[in-house]
């Protein structure tokens, strides 16, 4: 069990790190990271949202470890919430992750 746990744990940074880092960022990986950083700069509203949405489910696709059950992407005052609720394929657990972003602080995550 302690094994699943932190298996589910490695998942969930992994897609982290791609949703904090800005996309084309890495060098020789221009497709690597998301559009947050730069989507806080912009008014957030439902366009850049459903952008932001979309590229969410493109991170997640791309991990072949993990499915996709559902997001949820809200602006809330000055933060913008990620719910992405995973289900994971080693033992078919479920789980949320939740990532936060302070508008205010160009995206450092709270």
């Amino acid at each position: 069990r302690d094994l699943h746990k932190e298996y589910r744990r490695q998942r969930q940074m992994c897609i982290r790190d791609r949703l904090k880092t800005s996309k084309g960022e890495r060098v020789m990986r221009p497709n690597y990271g998301s559009i947050i950083m730069e989507s806080l700069m912009e008014p957030l509203d439902t366009l850049i949202i459903q952008d932001i949405e979309d590229d969410c489910i493109r991170i997640v696709n791309s991990d072949p470890r993990v499915d996709l059950i559902n997001i949820n992407v809200n602006s809330l005052e000055h933060t913008l919430r990620v719910e992405m609720y995973l289900q994971y394929k080693a033992d078919l657990t479920e789980d949320v992750l939740i990532a936060e972003f302070d508008v205010e602080f160009n995206g450092e995550e709270v």
